[in-house]
């Protein structure tokens, strides 16, 4: 029984159970109080750390890769969205297709007038949307780096 109670508690853990529903099973199975339940839930735990990581590593890759993409459009779309906003390729295009008639200064005025018709309102927080993705971008970095370690210390590459 020892080793099915091991085997339960390794794979509720490992499909993100909450430790409290896990401990309240064991409860219910082993006829332990709450104390003693959670010592040996904690006892499992700790034995099988690396099993329990690498069996949640598929959902969280998958997380964090849902996340990743979410930060790239958040940059890149407020990015797209001025770009077409400003019309920045026809008056860069109009600048370099006659550089005689257009200088830089022109050039730089028109899409200064132009920014200022998105008002105070919208560039703001079209600045924040893109720096809200930065940080989820960073902090997905981050977080699938260690991924990655786990991954990889599966498979003896990182040592």
């Amino acid at each position: 029984m020892k080793k099915g109670l091991h085997s339960y508690i390794v794979t509720r853990l490992g499909r993100a159970a909450s430790e409290d529903d896990v401990i309240y099973s064991v409860c219910q199975e082993t006829g332990l109080d709450w104390e003693q339940a959670q010592a040996l839930v904690e006892q499992v735990k700790n034995e099988h750390l690396d099993e329990i990581d690498a069996r949640q590593l598929p959902i969280k890759s998958a997380l964090s890769s849902v996340f990743y993409l979410l930060g790239i459009a958040l940059v890149v779309g407020p990015v797209i969205y001025l770009w077409i906003m400003l019309d920045v390729t026809r008056t860069f295009l109009g600048f370099i297709s006659n550089p005689s008639t257009a200088d830089a200064g022109m050039a730089f005025k028109l899409l200064g007038s132009r920014c200022a018709l998105l008002g105070w309102f919208e560039l703001p927080s079209i600045f924040f949307t893109m720096l809200v993705g930065v940080g989820i971008i960073g902090a997905n970095i981050r977080y699938m780096s260690g991924i990655r370690e786990t991954l990889f210390s599966r498979w003896n590459v990182i040592d």
